[in-house]
């Protein structure tokens, strides 16, 4: 009996691949997914606004309301907000459960370990599908019917966290 060799591939995985996303979300559709190296600095968010304002406008030509929250790089930005006539949100420091894209993060992150992606690039590849299946106008919707009922919840109970 001869032996038989036969070449096997196999897909190395990259430890530790960390990408960093950014993304737009309303009742009415979503930014494209803005995916990048790096950490959150004020200068990067900038940049990021700069180049995804106009998408923010497209949907609201009447204008819109803008939320993030209190993460220092989105705090130095607020002039440029301000110099851009953004109308914003206030929005409570410990409050990601009144944030609608805090849940949806939340379940991006869940579809893209499902993924179970190897490499990089199968990293950006699974986040963008996953962004773009959860970022129809069907899809968002969930993420701000209960809105104003959370909302009323949290005033309530003076800002406290909600149990959700």
């Amino acid at each position: 009996m001869g032996d038989s060799c036969k070449k096997v591939k196999i897909e190395k995985f990259v430890k530790d691949v960390k990408l960093n996303c950014w993304g737009g979300i309303s009742v009415n559709g979503a930014t494209p997914l803005h995916i990048f190296k790096g950490s959150l600095k004020g200068t990067v968010y900038q940049e990021i606004l700069e180049e995804h304002i106009s998408e923010m406008e497209e949907p609201f030509p009447d204008g819109y309301y803008f939320q993030h929250d209190k993460h220092s790089s989105h705090t130095c930005c607020e002039d440029w907000i301000k110099d851009h006539e953004i109308e914003q949100v206030p929005f409570p420091t410990y409050s990601p459960d009144l944030s609608p894209i805090e849940n949806l993060w939340f379940t991006l992150k869940d579809s893209v370990a499902h993924d179970v992606p190897k490499t990089e690039e199968q990293l950006r590849k699974s986040l963008q599908k996953n962004w773009e299946k959860l970022t129809t106008r069907q899809a968002l919707r969930p993420y701000f019917d209960n809105l104003v009922v959370r909302y009323g919840e949290c005033i309530e109970v003076e800002g406290e966290i909600l149990d959700y």
